[in-house]
């Protein structure tokens, strides 16, 4: 469990391992893709139990350790080119929020770098054979500003120049959020990552931007009752030196705890702020679209579609103020979003007809 808890002294050095391989492991070279296999097999067999969770624990420890074996291998490119790679989200929530192995799984790697060196970054991924998204390409400027996506078949890397709900402008987020960094140890290779009142900042604005969703409902909650509240504290002033305390407060408030701590914080109720960077609806519509063709099965499928026409009632609220007006407001707000949604299918549709000709992408739109 982290060391950092509700009832704790405010001790912010929190624990610097995360999945550490044993000692005769420590040289391991992240582009030997076998020694990385051996590796892998072994840190799943010692680090999940023989129960009855075995064998799914097992394949969410396995899937995180790729994630983080690509990780350390694009940040050690990155460094050799004199570039700070900072880690969001992923092994930096785990190590924060004190998951157990194969307890929180992720699928892609979220790396924030100074905006002004954005295009080295970017030829880095290339020289290391990533590509970068065929649809984000597309819709050029009305793609999300936040951040790029580049795909290989060894992982997917989010490339970030600010964070969605943030209003200062990129070079200001940067020097922001770069002063407030420490170190964790990842498969034995050190990786940049937030501090904890920073990474705070971001998990209130992922969970405002994804509001509804389960692993982000669950991280705030765990991050609630685990994090003392001089640390939030911080949190909430550094997100107002950001631009993003109305987006910060607005993500608090999509789940009880979050909404309670949000008015001990004295952040303002205003919602609302999560379309900041965010990129256009014709862009979401067409990725909507990609995602629901990925879905195995027409079950999958159309509870996927559901899920998008149809928001929960939490992510309805945190982006609506009509919403917030009781049933009436909420039958009203969907109605008002799926006419802006239907303004914008035209655009969907012509971005997913280009897409035709473009290079098919094997890990995601």
């Amino acid at each position: 469990m982290s060391p950092l808890h509700r009832g704790a002294a405010n001790d912010l050095s929190l624990s610097s391992t995360h999945l550490n391989p044993p000692a005769e492991h420590s040289e391991l070279d992240p582009k030997d893709r076998q020694t990385g296999s051996d590796l892998t097999a072994r840190l799943v067999w010692q680090l999940v139990a023989p129960d009855a969770d075995f064998s799914d624990r097992a394949a969410a420890v396995a899937g995180t350790l790729v994630v983080d074996t690509e990780t350390v291998r694009v940040v050690a490119a990155m460094r050799e080119r004199g570039l700070r790679a900072v880690l969001l989200r992923g092994a930096a929530y785990v190590e924060l929020l004190g998951y157990r192995p194969g307890e929180r799984t992720y699928m892609d790697s979220d790396l924030l770098i100074k905006p002004s060196r954005f295009p080295e970054a970017e030829e880095v991924l290339r020289g290391l054979g990533y590509r970068e998204s065929t649809i984000e390409a597309v819709f050029g400027e009305r793609r999300p500003s936040h951040a790029h996506t580049w795909l290989s078949d060894r992982g997917t890397i989010d490339l970030h120049r600010t964070l969605v709900g943030v209003s200062a402008a990129p070079e200001e987020v940067w020097q922001v959020l770069s002063e407030h960094t420490r170190t964790i140890q990842l498969l034995a290779r050190e990786v940049e990552v937030l501090d904890a009142s920073a990474n705070l900042v971001v998990l209130g604005l992922h969970a405002l931007q994804h509001a509804g969703d389960d692993q982000a409902a669950s991280d705030l909650a765990r991050a609630v009752g685990l994090i003392p509240t001089t640390v939030w504290s911080q949190a909430a002033e550094l997100s107002r030196s950001l631009g993003a305390a109305r987006s910060f407060g607005a993500g608090l408030r999509t789940t009880p705890e979050g909404a309670a701590l949000a008015e001990e914080l004295l952040l303002e109720d205003r919602r609302g702020a999560a379309s900041v960077n965010r990129g256009s609806n014709s862009f979401h519509l067409a990725q909507g679209a990609l995602w629901v063709a990925r879905q195995r099965g027409l079950s999958a499928k159309l509870s996927f579609l559901r899920s998008k026409l149809v928001p929960t009632s939490a992510r309805m609220r945190s982006r609506s103020r009509l919403a917030r007006l009781g049933p009436g407001g909420l039958a009203l707000a969907h109605l008002g979003r799926w006419v802006v949604l239907t303004a914008h299918l035209p655009s969907a549709i012509l971005a997913l007809r280009k897409l035709r000709h473009a290079r098919p992408e094997k890990n995601g739109p």
